[in-house]
Order: C-alpha cells, then structure tokens, then sequence
C-alpha cells in the first residue's frame, strides 16, 4: 500500500485539492492522551480509495485546508469507533467531521458485534489480518518510524472497502438514516 506523508503545507493544500471530490473518506487519527487533559494530536490518515495521505499535525501549523475537507457535506467522513477520534479532532483542529459514517456502528446495527474492534471487522469482512502491533505508540515523538506509518496507513485503507460493504447491507435493512 503506497501513501504520501504529508508535512508542509503546499504538499496539504495539493492533497486536499486531490480529496475534495471524494463521495467517502476513511479518516483516522492517532494520538498521545497520556500525562494531558486533552489529547495531543500525532497524525491523521485519510484515504479516498486511491490517495493515503499521512497528514502531520506535529509538523502544520494550519490545517485549515483540511478542516474544510472534514467538514464538506457533500464528503461521508468514515471512521471506526469514532469517539476518540472526534476528541482528539475537537481539541485539537476545533472541528467535528460530518457527515459521519461510523463503521463499528455500523457493524452494530447489522448484529455483528457491539464492540467490535477494528482489526477483527477487517478480518470478518475482507479476510486480512491487520498488524495492531504499534498501536501504544508515541505518536508525537519524530521521526515516525516505517513500521508506524505502514501501521497508520492500514487503519484506513482498509476502512473505505469495509464501508462500502456496510453501507450497502445497511441500505438492505433500510437503516441508512440511523447511520
């Protein structure tokens, strides 16, 4: 899986002019919460089925280009147990991505599971096992490693497949509007 670490910000405004026609991106975030009040943004991932940016929150000083992304209503924003995620985007961007596509939700409303993780709803929909192996990570300390931007590059793309499957079970069952 090939992705573009993003770290100035001619290099985000490029990617965001590439994502801004998406219909869905899978967005992750990974974070420090440790020792803080509020969670300290590490990186973000956002894939629209052909481009997986690595965005560095530590490196930008404006993300604005991407916060108009996060917020466009014409782009279903996916993520996978979201809570945290709109935490660390809130504190640190004071933004909420909508509209809002949440896919251990998702899984919930089709009785796959209340809580299922990540790494198991890959497994249970596409039949790939993904490595959670840096998942206790600092993700604030530079330079990230190859290890965690693979890592990081994974928790979304394989997101936007998993959505696609969903949505479309979801859309059967006529529960498109609770999503």
């Amino acid at each position: 899986m090939n992705f573009e670490y993003i770290d100035t910000p001619e290099a985000l405004t490029d990617y965001c002019a590439r994502i801004a026609t998406a219909d869905a991106l899978a967005i992750d975030t990974e974070f420090v919460r440790t020792r803080t009040l509020v969670p300290q943004l590490g990186l973000i991932q956002v894939y629209d089925g052909e481009h997986l940016g690595l965005i560095d929150p530590v490196a930008l000083d404006d993300l604005s280009a991407f916060n108009e992304i996060l917020v466009n209503p014409s782009i279903i924003k996916v993520l996978h147990s979201c809570s945290e995620d709109l935490d660390a985007l809130w504190f640190n961007l004071k933004v909420i991505p909508a509209p809002l596509f949440d896919s251990q939700f998702a899984a919930n409303l089709l009785d796959m599971g209340q809580t299922l993780g990540y790494a198991n709803l890959v497994e249970q929909m596409l039949n790939v096992h993904v490595d959670k192996g840096e998942s206790r990570t600092d993700w604030i300390a530079r330079p990230l490693s190859v290890e965690q931007l693979k890592y990081a590059a994974a928790d979304v793309f394989y997101l936007l497949p998993v959505y696609r499957q969903l949505a479309a079970q979801i859309q059967e069952i006529g529960q498109t509007e609770w999503v």
